[in-house]
């Protein structure tokens, strides 16, 4: 999976009825995607599955802990 984008590339990679598809099937809102998106939140591990599910397994956990580290450096 080393080829697996950053959440981030993936969210914003998305068209805008994507992303609203996203959303719906994560139970969540555009703003609170955008914000783990942008690296601006981390999310619960239980949004975390909610996430991975609604891409289609086309992210994993190691891109969204890339995509906060890119903003905040190393969470350890």
């Amino acid at each position: 999976m080393e080829n697996m984008k950053n959440f981030h590339d993936y969210y914003f990679g998305l068209t805008n009825a994507q992303r609203d598809t996203f959303v719906g099937k994560s139970n969540t809102t555009i703003g609170y995607a955008e914000r783990v998106a942008g690296g601006f939140a981390k999310p619960s591990f239980e949004k975390l599955q909610r996430f991975i599910k609604a891409s289609g397994h086309k992210v994993n956990f190691d891109s969204f802990v890339r995509t906060y580290e890119k903003r905040n450096g190393p969470l350890a």
